[in-house]
């Protein structure tokens, strides 16, 4: 029993917050053996922290709190606003805990493990307009658990959520933020929500006794209220879902969302972002049809049949992975507000939702999907850690053709020594092999799998013939056929090709030009596939 629980608690206005008489209990199956807990306390969150930490649980508190606490006209400017906002919620976190019924014996801890943290303002308040959204709060909360849940050595058995404090649209999208962040670190089945009875207050009170502004104008004036649509923090959490599904190789979800994404234009999601959910899908429906050699971080090919500058395939998404981490500022939503006394307005700038959570979900779910596939040193490496992931996800059939093109595979590099000594001399002639193939070995030299397969393979005869056709198990009218096939042209028959594409797990011999081998620890290894041109159309093409 027991366990680490963050508990997150969304905050207003303290001051008129009254001592009440709390009945804590959870109903969810994992706490119904603990008896309820009554506490007095002027706050719910005090005291649900201290009935956690009574029932075993070490607890960290979080409380997002409006920056509509300080009059923007008392302070010099924005930093110091936040910086005031956040010693006074504390200072009532530390009254309320001092003042609770059932926190004796537990102040020490709650007072050293609370954090506060706060968030932009949005409505009328001390005769200023706090002009933030929804989306401000939102990605407020959502980065700032996206750095709790993800810190390293710091797990969380449960998240608990406390909904009673807050202002009605803050506590909507703090709500929507932590649902957010729980499902992205795979938390949803842990999240706890509490709320707890209303209780009618006095007028609130300042530090200083008198009465707190909390709407903006002069006594009789009717105040201007906006009813916003809040629905795009439901429209997150369904992208949240669906970037989750890629966990299990499903891309269809995102898909669709990738559609209204796009449909939204640059301004609420940088064209980057795009181009990575766009890349993050092909990539993965890659490895899910069988083409996982395609996907191989070394992957290569032809630009045309007329130059030899190769290009990379760019399909491991992987790769630029690390680009995108170090591009995630937290600083970049802290929204310090700029108080303009003139208008009477503080504002916190342009910002979108959308852009937070690809940015930092998307790289979220493929860091554990790459973390899987591992960075593998050669492409048996890669091809074994696909099988072992298209395994775990019940794609048998698909897992078992990449076992099968790897096992091919290494049939075919073990046997590479044996093909130069027995086929040395005709080989040497077509420049298929250098002669020395230990050197080749040494400097990771090409082999021409081209040329050594069909070029010159009906003009072969004897043994070179019987043993290449023996171990890879290629019969000599298939060859001709292939050959037929390329003559005509490619896109004479490219269903033919999509087929043996993924029959072969993006290695069908036909469309490779060349490996690259080298001898790691022993053993020769394929470190780079040379394709010919067109292999990144034709690929497409198969996953349409």
């Amino acid at each position: 029993m027991g366990g680490r629980v963050l508990l997150v608690a969304s905050w207003g206005l303290p001051a008129g917050w009254r001592e009440v008489e709390y009945w804590v209990s959870v109903k969810h199956r994992a706490f119904e053996e603990f008896h309820p807990v009554v506490c007095r306390a002027r706050s719910s969150t005090v005291a649900i922290a201290a009935a956690l930490l009574g029932w075993g649980y070490d607890v960290d508190v979080v409380i997002y709190g409006a920056d509509t606490i300080v009059n923007p006209g008392e302070v010099g400017g924005g930093v110091e606003l936040r910086r005031r906002a956040q010693e006074l919620y504390l200072g009532f976190f530390e009254e309320m805990v001092r003042g609770c019924s059932c926190c004796s014996g537990f102040s020490g801890s709650l007072l050293g493990r609370v954090d506060i943290v706060v968030v932009p303002g949005l409505g009328l308040y001390h005769g200023y307009r706090f002009g933030a959204s929804i989306e401000h709060i939102f990605n407020k909360v959502f980065i700032d658990l996206y750095a709790r849940l993800g810190r390293p050595g710091e797990e969380f058995k449960w998240v608990f959520m406390d909904l009673t404090h807050g202002v009605n649209y803050q506590v909507v999208a703090t709500l929507y933020a932590t649902i957010a962040a729980a499902i992205l670190f795979g938390k949803e089945g842990r999240v706890v929500i509490l709320n707890s009875m209303p209780v009618q207050s006095p007028a609130p009170a300042t530090r200083g006794g008198g009465t707190a502004q909390v709407a903006s104008g002069q006594v009789g004036e009717v105040p201007v209220v906006e009813v916003a649509d809040v629905s795009q923090l439901q429209y997150g959490i369904s992208f949240i879902r669906g970037l989750m599904s890629l966990k299990n190789f499903d891309t269809e979800p995102v898909k669709e969302v990738h559609k209204d994404l796009k449909k939204r234009g640059g301004e609420a999601v940088p064209e980057d972002v795009l181009n990575l959910i766009d890349r993050a899908v092909t990539f993965l429906n890659l490895v899910r049809n069988g083409m996982a050699a395609l996907a191989y971080p070394e992957s290569y090919m032809l630009p045309g049949p007329d130059t030899e500058n190769r290009v990379k395939l760019g399909f491991n998404v992987c790769e630029e992975l690390s680009r995108y981490e170090r591009e995630l500022d937290p600083a970049e939503f802290s929204y310090i507000p700029n108080i303009d006394r003139d208008s009477k307005v503080v504002d916190y700038g342009k910002t979108s939702m959308w852009t937070t959570l690809t940015r930092y979900s998307l790289t979220k779910v493929l860091k554990d999907i790459c973390g899987e596939l591992r960075s593998p040193n050669n492409l048996a490496e890669f091809l074994e850690g696909a099988r072992k992931a298209l395994d775990k996800r019940g794609y048998k059939a698909v897992s078992l053709m990449v076992k099968r093109e790897n096992e091919n595979l290494n049939s075919f590099i073990k046997n590479l020594e044996e093909y130069v000594r027995k086929c040395g001399k005709l080989l040497r002639s077509y420049s298929v092999v250098p002669e020395n193939i230990e050197e080749s070995l040494r400097s990771g030299s090409e082999v021409d799998v081209n040329v050594l397969l069909y070029r010159y393979f009906n003009e072969s005869r004897g043994e070179c013939v019987e043993s290449i056709s023996k171990v890879l198990e290629i019969h000599e009218n298939e060859v001709k056929d292939v050959m037929r096939i390329k003559e005509m042209g490619r896109d004479m028959d490219v269903s033919r090709v999509c087929r043996n594409l993924a029959a072969h797990a993006g290695l069908e011999y036909s469309l490779v030009r060349s490996f690259s081998i080298v001898r790691q620890g022993g053993e020769v290894t394929i470190t780079r596939v040379l394709y010919l041109e067109n292999i990144s159309e034709i690929a497409k093409k198969c996953l349409e």
